[in-house]
């Protein structure tokens, strides 16, 4: 009797995962030959690309993810486990150069940089703050000759995307919206936080929106979660639409995109390998390539476009010369800092945020979100 209880056992740790992945699982096993539009890459961008795209009827989209889908996993699902998620498979696991004035402590002078390997790209793994970025970066793309992308411009599509709930107290409601499908909350989830916010008024700081019009001062945090679960790109903006819009929205996942094709200088189609066989695919009107600050001009590349001499170095037969393509990448700076506080009350416990059904780090009490 136990032989086949033991035997049970085994079947349900090797068949249950797979049974639990493939009743949520919304990705296709086979593309089409041909789609109207190719996204490669279902990350933050990608998935707003196709959202929209599909907003248009007979308008057929394929997005191609080279990583796995992001639901059920709750190293992603629980906020205060995203730095788990980055130890796993849905992380790149990309390593910087070594560095010259930073990253003293770490093996080789080298940077761990997490990017998303998983549907929902990057916004799967990181740590869930939404920030915009500073206007005037917008503003000196329009300056340096990019029509459409000054501050003033991209603002309504912001406020279209956004939804949000958390405390109005923190936000500057013109620069935010309430009716879209990215769910925005703020951090207000122990008593710390008015402590902190008490000692820097003490000081003269102000207290501000950093998404706002004035990005200096204290700010409360603006994060991507909502009843306690992360609110991916997928969660706002794939799962809500995918079961109306099956005819023409197709996910591809485990599909590693190798180069796009091109023919009398336009993208006609791309390459990608799935499972150790290789595929083609055809677009009908657009390939576009969403595939982050790295995979992106690393498939540019591949396909020829690209500065000239360094792809002629390595054999690449060049469509484009584009000496910018893989040049100027930049990241934020991160300086983390320690404080020192007498008399914390003593019925806060850092383990909550751990929790994701615990009222006190929600804005909106218990509860969950499940895409199926």
């Amino acid at each position: 009797m136990f032989k086949y209880f033991l035997l049970t056992l085994l079947l349900a740790y090797y068949f249950t995962p797979a049974l639990i992945f493939s009743y949520f699982s919304i990705s296709i096993q086979t593309a089409d030959d041909e789609y109207d539009f190719i996204i490669v890459g279902a990350g933050t961008t990608g998935l707003v690309i196709a959202n929209r795209l599909t907003e248009i009827p007979n308008v057929k989209v394929l997005v191609l993810e080279a990583g796995e889908e992001d639901y059920p996993n709750f190293f992603i699902s629980i906020p205060g486990l995203c730095g788990f998620a980055q130890l796993t498979s849905v992380n790149w696991g990309y390593l910087t150069v070594p560095q010259k004035h930073a990253c003293q402590a770490m093996e080789g002078q080298k940077s761990h940089w997490p990017r998303g390997k998983v549907v929902g790209g990057s916004s799967s793994l990181n740590f869930m703050i939404y920030t915009r970025g500073n206007s005037d970066d917008f503003d000196q793309w329009e300056r340096s000759g990019a029509e459409g992308w000054s501050y003033e411009d991209v603002l309504p599509y912001f406020k279209k995307s956004e939804n949000f709930t958390g405390n109005s107290e923190d936000i500057e409601e013109s620069f935010h919206g309430k009716s879209g499908p990215l769910k925005i909350g703020s951090i207000r989830g122990s008593a710390l936080h008015d402590i902190f916010e008490e000692g820097m008024s003490e000081l003269g700081i102000k207290t501000g929106d950093y998404n706002g019009e004035d990005q200096q001062g204290y700010m409360n945090v603006q994060r991507t979660m909502y009843d306690g679960v992360r609110i991916n790109a997928a969660r706002a903006f794939l799962y809500p639409i995918i079961d109306s819009r099956r005819d023409q929205l197709h996910l591809l996942t485990r599909a590693f995109v190798k180069k796009v094709e091109f023919s009398d200088g336009r993208a006609v189609g791309v390459h990608y390998t799935r499972d150790g066989k290789k595929y083609s695919v055809r677009a009908r009107k657009e390939v576009i390539l969403s595939a982050g600050s790295i995979g992106t001009p690393q498939i540019m590349m591949l396909s020829g476009v690209g500065e000239e001499e360094h792809l002629k170095d390595i054999g690449i037969p060049v469509v484009a010369n584009l000496p910018g393509v893989g040049s100027n990448l930049q990241d934020h700076l991160m300086t983390p800092g320690c404080f020192k506080a007498k008399n914390i009350p003593r019925d806060w416990n850092g383990a909550d945020i751990l929790n994701p059904i615990n009222a006190g780090f929600t804005d909106h009490g218990p509860g969950n979100y499940i895409p199926k």
